[in-house]
Formats: structure tokens, sequence, C-alpha cells
């Protein structure tokens, strides 16, 4: 399976990346799991996000602002996009934020 994920830094970069994933569910789940450990940097957590027209999965740090770990705020505006997009009149309350670095996948990657 082709494919691409954006590695999204907290100091504002991002990354682009073209890879080939098994089509085997548990041996992608290995090797999405290879790619996102040493970018985030600590305990996985998978995101559900709305991007781009449809909902994919976002990789991030689990504990990445009680580490200290910098605001991510392109990260963080991916993921308010699911509060904007279906929850409009919440949109601007107080919603978490990711702290760290991100990695974001195309749709059906991570499941």
């Amino acid at each position: 399976m082709k494919t691409t994920y954006l590695i999204i830094r907290a100091n504002f970069t991002t990354e682009k990346v073209k890879i080939e994933l098994s089509n085997n569910k548990q041996k992608r789940a290995e090797e999405t799991n290879a790619i996102c450990r040493p970018i985030v940097d600590g305990r996985l957590e998978i995101v559900r996000v709305f991007w781009e027209g449809g909902y994919t999965y976002m990789v991030v740090d689990e504990e990445g602002k009680l580490k200290g770990k910098p605001l991510n705020t392109v990260a963080t505006a991916v993921y308010w996009n699911n509060t904007r997009v279906h929850e409009p009149k919440r949109y601007g309350e107080l919603v978490d934020y990711i702290a760290g670095d991100a990695v974001l996948f195309k749709k059906g990657v991570v499941t």
C-alpha cells in the first residue's frame, strides 16, 4: 500500500513522506508504530481527526503536556478542526491541545 504521512513539528515545520506499507493490517500496525515512535518520542496516542474532507488519524505523545513539550500549533489546528466542522457552536471554547511533534496519516492507514 503506497501512502504518505505528514510530520508536524512543534517548531512549525512539516515534512511529507511517501512510503510503502504492508497490506496486512497487523504488519502495517507494526510499521506505523516504528515510524511514529522516534518522531513522537513518547507514549503513542492515536487521535481521530477530520482532515481534507474525511476522517483520518494523527499520532501524538499522550503525555506531551505533562512532559513540558512545546505547543504544536499546527497539529492543534488539525485537532480542533473536528470541533469546527462538527460542533461549530463549541468552536473557540477551551479544547485540548497537542504538545510535541505529531504524525498525520492519510485516510485508512492507521486503524
